[in-house]
């Protein structure tokens, strides 16, 4: 609202030149780490939405122990795909919060989740996200503007 007359008009509120500094450098691992835990959620959605949790049986003439092994690697393989699910969303969570300064705890999980392998298929980008993240997080000036 403008000042009315012979009001003093209100100053804009004070940022700080450390959070500035500190936004401009989360905003690159913030990044990487968006793309990369959203191209591995679409490749989640696509693959459920093609029949990801549908197995197909094992041969007819089957020895029971290979029916019994190939039983466990389809659940095993249902198992890593709802946990690459849970963790990229996390991920997701985490460089939402690093972009907004926020909860630097869940920023830093997030950054550790993207570098776990065997449950993404973009591992390598989030192996190099993830480590570019905690570089970043661990500078005292970047440290210091999270709320």
């Amino acid at each position: 609202m403008p000042p009315t007359l012979g009001q003093a008009p209100r100053p804009a509120a004070y940022v700080s030149p450390f959070a500035s500094a500190a936004k401009s450098k989360l905003m690159g691992p913030a990044i990487g780490l968006l793309v990369a835990a959203g191209v591995n959620l679409l490749i989640i959605i696509a693959r459920l939405a093609s029949g990801g949790f549908e197995v197909p049986p094992p041969p007819p003439d089957a020895d029971p122990s290979y029916v019994a092994g190939y039983q466990m690697g389809a659940k095993a393989m249902i198992g890593i795909i709802v946990l690459g699910g849970i963790t990229n969303l996390l991920t997701l969570a985490g460089a939402v919060m690093m972009l907004q300064q926020k909860m630097r705890g869940l920023a830093v999980t997030g950054a550790i989740l993207s570098m776990v392998p065997c449950i993404s298929c973009c591992w390598p980008l989030g192996l190099g996200m993830g480590i570019w993240a905690l570089v970043v997080l661990n500078n005292p000036g970047v440290r210091s503007a999270f709320r």
